[in-house]
């Protein structure tokens, strides 16, 4: 904040707030209005500290757009200088270009300076912009190598659980006190095939289903156990199943039981058995 003293005649500044403040650098860059311009000139006359920073920062500007400018094709020098130093000196070839160093051209000079540092400014926003879209495209593919590795574990985990199904279906087959239950088809012309592992001991049942057509869509099969000479639900059967490569336990304990069957229901199942495809007797 710059600090005022004494009267309107003679005002002083705190040299070094009023460095702080900005208003140099402001007025460098031609941003001032004329009475404030004028005000900056009357402080810089009085304070050689700020005619030394005034050029201080002047070199700073200068070198920093020497250091990012780039020369200018041949075509556009005539049009550079017309913008400087105005058409009058552009088109009197007879005249050194030498001129007067006023204040007025020390503004011109110091807005195509400004301009400069635009361009490189742009320039350096265009660059920005292109690594953000690149960003964005690798952080894409990424998440889509980030889904195939997802999809993969997925399906290694499956396989992996068919692989310890099997191992379990294989130690079941191995078992002396399992029992295999064959269940035929009931439909006359359609040849259907599964079997029931069944442990009468622990009440434990597997279900191989060999040969059942895939169910259409909207029905499931399901399992029943024959006690007592009623049909009791053991579920509804997943529909993988039905290919045939697998041997599932089923979730059901059974200590009792006279027959098995599977029977095509609607998806979900029912109460009852409405159409037994295929049944095998204990």
């Amino acid at each position: 904040m710059v600090k005022w003293a004494g009267s309107q005649s003679e005002k002083k500044v705190d040299v070094k707030a009023y460095i702080e403040s900005g208003i140099l650098e402001a007025y460098v860059l031609d941003a001032l209005s004329p009475s404030e311009r004028v005000e900056v000139e009357t402080h810089i006359s009085q304070h050689p500290e700020l005619a030394a920073e005034i050029a201080a920062i002047e070199s700073a500007m200068q070198s920093y757009a020497e250091a990012h400018a780039e020369t200018p094709p041949a075509f556009m020098q005539e049009k550079i200088w017309s913008a400087i130093f105005g058409e009058s000196a552009v088109k009197d070839n007879s005249h050194s270009r030498t001129i007067p160093f006023t204040p007025e051209v020390r503004r011109r000079q110091y807005s195509w300076a400004n301009a400069a540092v635009l361009l490189v400014l742009l320039g350096s926003m265009g660059v920005n912009i292109m690594l953000w879209s690149q960003r964005n495209k690798a952080d894409t593919e990424l998440a889509l190598i980030k889904s195939s590795v997802d999809s993969i574990q997925k399906a290694n985990a499956v396989m992996n659980e068919k692989f310890v199904a099997m191992n379990k279906a294989n130690d079941m087959l191995a078992d002396t006190a399992m029992q295999a239950i064959t269940m035929k088809s009931m439909v006359p012309g359609h040849p259907m095939a599964a079997t029931v592992y069944w442990n009468k001991q622990s009440g434990e049942a597997y279900l191989a289903m060999q040969k059942l057509p895939i169910p259409e869509k909207g029905k499931q099969y399901q399992m029943w156990v024959i006690q007592d000479g009623k049909p009791v639900s053991m579920g509804v059967l997943p529909l993988e199943l039905a290919d045939g490569k697998l041997v599932a336990k089923l979730d059901m304990v059974i200590k009792d039981g006279q027959a098995f069957a599977i029977s095509l229901e609607k998806e979900g199942g029912n109460p009852t058995p409405t159409e037994v495809y295929v049944l095998g007797k204990v």
